[in-house]
Order: C-alpha cells, then structure tokens, then sequence
C-alpha cells in the first residue's frame, strides 16, 4: 500500500488493526488503509477523547444515552435522551464536555464492503460563525458518529490548532485539501 509509518504511529495502527481483526471476519486492503489514516488522527492530540457508549433504543419511546468522555485526562460520566440514537449521543456528549455547538451537518456511510463494512461519520459543527468538522471510523456507526462528533468539538475549543494539511503531487491537482478546514464543507 506503500504507507510510511514511524516507530511512534506504529503502535496506534497495530492496535486498530488487531481490533478490526478480532471483531471482522475479513480485512481488506481498504480496513487496513482507513485503518491507519483513523488511527493516526486518534494520535493527535485533542481536549476530549470518547471512552465509553451505551445506548437505550425502544420502539415508540425517546432513546436515551451514557457516554463516558475524557477531558484533559479525566473521565466524566453523562447521560441524556433524545428523538432517536444519535440525538440521545450527541446531546450526552454536550452535556458531559459542556461544549454548546450547533449540528450542521451530519453524514454516515459504509467505508468498506461487507455486513461488518466500517461506518464513516463526517459530523459539521458550528458556534457562532466558527464551523468545523470531525471524521471518525469505526466497525459500529454510533461509536463512529461519537467520535466524529467528539472530533469536531475538539476543534471547536482548541481553534488555535491548526489543521492538519493533506498535500497532493502537482500532477494530480494543484492544491491541497485541509481537514478540519473551516471553509470546506
């Protein structure tokens, strides 16, 4: 696949990886290129870090969610409930960070193949005129979305940071795309 990994990305990866392998019944080169592109952005430092999901779903009844979330190293504990699974989520998430930020946009899809495929979540934040956005992978498309979500607030209070830039060879465009850019949508 002809990724470069250091000594220091390597440890994040090979935890992923073993973790997809234990929990799919096949890997394929794409888990294993998202793989690495996840675990390297859970390698960067951020204020918030998802710890723990459970969720409470019911037919005809409002969802409701426990979220553990750590801050700067501490882990806090918060539940809430909502109009379906991912609402009942995001809105322990806001609850246990403290962190009111408005849901602009919110996609979910499968990554790769299969009934075990990775879920995407692309999650669009915003205060004020501030927009970011948080990407995560995951085999279970609501850790996924946490993620994505815990992702964006970090950019939310962290907007000092800059974002980390992917540059492409001159041949195949003459820009590079910025994650977490808030301008790209």
């Amino acid at each position: 696949m002809g990724i470069q990994l250091d000594e220091q990305q390597l440890g994040p990866v090979y935890s992923l990886v073993l973790s997809l392998a234990e929990r799919k019944r096949a890997l394929y080169a794409e888990d294993l290129k998202l793989a690495v592109e996840e675990a390297l952005g859970r390698a960067t430092p951020g204020r918030f870090a998802l710890r723990d999901i459970q969720v409470n779903v019911q037919s005809g009844m409002s969802s409701t969610a426990e979220v553990s979330v750590s801050d700067h190293g501490t882990t806090k504990t918060g539940s809430a409930s909502g109009d379906g699974t991912l609402d009942a989520v995001f809105r322990a998430i806001q609850q246990v960070t403290g962190v009111e930020a408005e849901l602009e946009d919110f996609s979910l899809a499968a990554a790769t193949q299969g009934s075990d495929a990775l879920g995407e979540a692309v999650v669009t934040l915003s205060q004020g005129s501030h927009v970011v956005v948080g990407r995560a992978l995951a085999l279970d498309v609501v850790e996924a979305a946490a993620s994505a979500y815990v992702k964006a607030l970090n950019w939310l209070v962290q907007p000092e940071r800059e974002p980390p830039t992917l540059r492409f060879p001159a041949s195949e465009t003459e820009t590079g795309a910025t994650i977490g850019d808030p301008h790209h949508r």
